[in-house]
């Protein structure tokens, strides 16, 4: 038994020694990163094929962002060129003032005014009769004829109004100004103007047009009009003033007059000389370039943390995976992305027209943006490393962009570039006040030089 023992023992290291001249010789490190590495590049691949619903809104995301930021400008530009006070006018266009509106309803009077025989009276006749003043008479500091003349242009003012003649029930008298007043703070928006008429004499008559469109303190809180503006005094104040105008020259004159009025502004020149007066690109598009640009960033951090938090990353590791081939992948399949990604925000925004993209030479934009992706692409890398759940890394995604959006305004308004840097050298050149300070200065309007601290100054005069 001994002997057998012996003789196994000695043939052992030969059996070894026959098994390792049978297997292959090592792989060298460079041959098995490389074909370990094109392996998990197309896994990448192959995963971002299948998934077409992120893979379209990787790619495609920019579209929504610049559709959105387009409309947007294209939105507030529009509105300011509805103003014309903001224009230049040779040739104003004539607005023709309409008549006083008759309101259906009781609740609602086309005017009110002052003298009148009683308070809520009613001017139905031509003339005014003892009747009409009741007990109380005629008001004090007025006298009858000046009821009289007050009532004759009130009723010129009804039957001259143009396009239809107002009724009684659409217009009310009160004995003085104060009861006027009183009603229309306990009636606001339900009177379409407030008329006080002072005729001491039939040549000397004159009228005083209320038009203070602000509602009572206790309405404020449901709804609200401004003071009185240009648009309510051509909509009220004009055809107001011309039919009481009107009026009184009828009662002067002693016949009736037909005339038409129309309201034209002066001829002006723009206000702000050659310069016409729109929201820059540089206010409202640089929000969605950053939302554009560094969408892809929070997803490229899910995808790191994901793998790890499914033991994918573990397992491949096990199973002998370089981590250096593991990285690489991940660089080079990112890379390839934001590459797809710049070049789709290049087009677009030579498709949008956007004067930061139109002036600027093609491949320096480019670079601009794709350099950006890359280095936001390595600080999400670091970021993962940090992160244990796919969804937390999606929320500290949305925190950076958030400081993006911050950071880019903060150098839109001058902060460090073009007023005292009080912020420290590392600050100025973060990533994102880079390329905020990179798209600021590829406008041409706003090209100064830079010096090498990242700073910039503004030109010399």
């Amino acid at each position: 038994m001994s002997y057998g023992n012996r003789v196994a023992s000695d043939a052992m290291p030969e059996q070894e020694t026959a098994q390792m001249r049978d297997l292959p010789p090592p792989i060298p490190f460079v041959s098995l990163f490389m074909r370990q590495t094109y392996a998990l590049t197309r896994k990448h691949v192959i995963v971002f094929a299948r998934n077409r619903g992120s893979a379209a809104v990787r790619v495609l995301s920019t579209v929504f962002w610049f559709l959105l930021g387009w409309l947007m400008l294209f939105a507030v530009n529009t509105l300011l060129g509805s103003f014309t006070a903001l224009q230049e006018v040779r040739n104003p266009a004539v607005t023709p003032l309409t008549g006083i509106p008759s309101f259906n309803s009781d609740d609602y009077a086309s005017f009110v005014y002052a003298p009148a025989p009683a308070d809520g009276f009613r001017p139905s006749t031509d003339a005014l009769s003892d009747g009409d003043f009741g007990t109380l008479g005629v008001p004090l500091g007025r006298s009858r004829e000046e009821l009289e003349r007050a009532h004759a242009v009130v009723r010129g003012v009804m039957k001259g109004n143009k396009g239809k003649e107002l009724l009684p029930s659409h217009v009310i008298g009160f004995r003085g100004p104060s009861a006027m007043d009183d009603w229309l703070v306990a009636n606001p928006g339900k009177a379409w103007a407030g008329v006080e008429v002072m005729s001491p004499s039939v040549d000397n008559t004159t009228f005083v047009l209320l038009l203070n469109a602000t509602k009572s303190r206790k309405d404020i809180e449901q709804s609200f009009q401004g003071p009185v503006g240009e648009a309510v005094v051509t909509a009220k104040g004009f055809p107001m003033q011309v039919a009481f105008t009107k009026a009184i020259a009828e009662l002067a004159l002693g016949r009736s007059l037909d005339f038409d009025v129309g309201v034209q502004h002066f001829a002006h020149p723009n206000p702000f000389g050659t310069f016409t007066l729109k929201v820059s690109e540089k206010i409202i598009l640089p929000t969605f370039f950053v939302l554009a640009v560094a969408f892809p960033f929070t997803m490229q951090m899910s995808d790191l943390v994901y793998e790890r938090e499914i033991k994918i990353h573990q397992s491949l590791r096990s199973m002998g995976m370089l981590e250096s081939s593991y990285w690489a992948s991940w660089h080079l399949f990112h890379g390839i992305v934001n590459l797809i990604v710049s070049l789709t925000y290049v087009i677009l925004g030579l498709c949008f027209g956007f004067k930061t993209f139109a002036e600027t030479h093609f491949l320096v934009m480019w670079l601009t943006v794709f350099f950006f992706m890359l280095a936001m692409q390595g600080f999400a890398y670091m970021l993962s490393t940090i992160l244990s759940r796919s969804s937390r890394a999606t929320l500290l995604g949305s925190f950076v962009v958030l400081f993006s959006l911050i950071a880019i305004v903060v150098v839109q308004i001058g902060i460090p570039y073009g007023s005292p840097t009080i912020w420290l050298k590392s600050d100025q050149n973060f990533y994102m006040n880079c390329t905020a300070a990179a798209h600021r200065h590829l406008d041409t309007d706003a090209l100064s030089p830079c010096d090498p601290n990242g700073g910039c100054e503004p030109p010399p005069d």
